[in-house]
């Protein structure tokens, strides 16, 4: 994988090294049969914009989000939040405050943080002389958080995460296998891409049905 380590660093989670263990790379050609539908190509000032973001030194990892956050908000994609400033019971305790970047929910108004309205995760690493390629320590890290929804939302049957540094995006599927609905069994795959239009194609993909 041309921008992806598979080791792990000096210092991590245990539970999301436990998670970084435990998917499978898929084998599909392309990120449009990964999602196993036809997406649309991502706007110029999007491109633009991921582009000026993965040479930006300056901005710092926490603000990255909101400037996604604010520009798919311009372009309609009105279902999508960022976290950072949120303090609804509803995001804090499921997560147990280490919540995703951003959240795609199939509604706007004081219940849309529940488990079961949310429809995507987005998560951002940015790319930094440390952290210089994403490993499989961030991919378990978005696992975490898809394994947590996908618990408390057995009737779905699947959630869509994205892990991106503005050079190289992992999706990650998770999906709940058929059997014991009060701990159902969760298994994930993961397609790694360069391709510019991922994040465009991630919030069209998993908004398609606003919801699980």
């Amino acid at each position: 994988m041309t921008g992806y380590d598979s080791s792990q660093p000096s210092e991590y989670s245990r539970t999301r090294l436990d998670y970084s263990s435990n998917y499978t790379q898929s084998k599909c050609a392309d990120v449009d049969s990964f999602f196993d539908t036809p997406i649309i190509q991502a706007s110029y000032d999007f491109n633009e914009l991921i582009r000026s973001l993965a040479i930006d030194k300056k901005t710092k990892e926490n603000h990255l989000p909101l400037q996604i956050v604010g520009y798919l908000k311009s372009q309609d994609v009105n279902h999508i939040f960022y976290t950072c400033n949120e303090k609804s019971p509803y995001l804090t305790v499921p997560f147990i405050k280490k919540d995703p970047d951003i959240l795609l929910c199939a509604r706007e108004d004081d219940l849309k943080f529940l488990p079961f309205y949310i429809s995507g995760v987005i998560e951002i690493n940015k790319k930094t002389k440390k952290h210089r390629v994403l490993t499989r320590t961030d991919v378990g890290q978005l696992i975490e958080y898809l394994d947590i929804i996908l618990h408390l939302t057995p009737k779905r049957s699947y959630i869509f995460g994205l892990l991106i540094d503005f050079h190289t995006s992992v999706i990650v599927r998770g999906d709940i296998k058929e059997g014991n609905d009060e701990y159902p069994s969760t298994t994930f795959e993961s397609f790694e891409t360069t391709d510019g239009d991922t994040l465009t194609k991630f919030s069209e993909i998993v908004l398609i049905d606003k919801g699980p």
